[in-house]
């Protein structure tokens, strides 16, 4: 979710310069990652409780890494906003359901430490992201800034492996 923050602020002109053709397109582009994370949040919560914590996370991360694919390969206007629009979905079916694995898995000495955590990563991604724009900056290739996300998607996807399901989940499902 950081790193999706931070990448508009140092991919934006050079995208604009080859893909958005005015203002309003800008807009509707940086807005439909918002749209995507407000919509998701509504239900986000309902399908953590249906399906679990670890499965809703996953499915997330799929979204996510589909986002990157239609974002890196877009070229209209129109594919970009429905990747940004999928990526605002996978972050904030991400925003909902991180705290609240950490809240029932943490113990509760340790559960206000697991919240800074989620806090300070989520701080860090729009740093990384930063850095990554940085980087690309010279060569305006935005779409390589993109494609970077794809280390803490694959990242969390592998540790999604062997974390356990949350235990509270486990109970009111029995």
């Amino acid at each position: 979710y950081g790193y999706n923050i931070g990448a508009m602020s140092g991919t934006l002109l050079s995208m604009k310069s080859k893909l958005l053709a005015s203002h309003a397109q800008a807009s509707i582009f940086v807005a439909s990652f918002l749209g995507g994370v407000a919509i998701v949040m509504l239900i986000t919560g309902y399908l953590a409780d249906l399906i679990g914590r670890k499965k809703t996370l996953f499915i997330a991360n799929v979204i996510a890494i589909i986002s990157i694919a239609f974002i890196v390969t877009a070229n209209s206007i129109y594919g970009l906003i429905f990747g940004r629009f999928l990526t605002g979905i996978a972050s904030g079916m991400i925003l909902i359901t991180t705290p609240l694995y950490l809240a029932e898995t943490a113990p509760p000495n340790l559960r206000g430490r697991a919240t800074l955590m989620f806090q300070l990563f989520l701080s860090f991604g729009i740093l990384f992201s930063t850095i990554v724009s940085l980087v690309f900056y010279k060569s305006a290739d935005w779409r390589a800034v993109f494609l970077f996300e794809l280390f803490p998607i694959i990242t969390l996807l592998i540790l999604l492996i062997f974390i356990p399901e949350s235990p509270r989940w486990l109970a009111f499902k029995q």
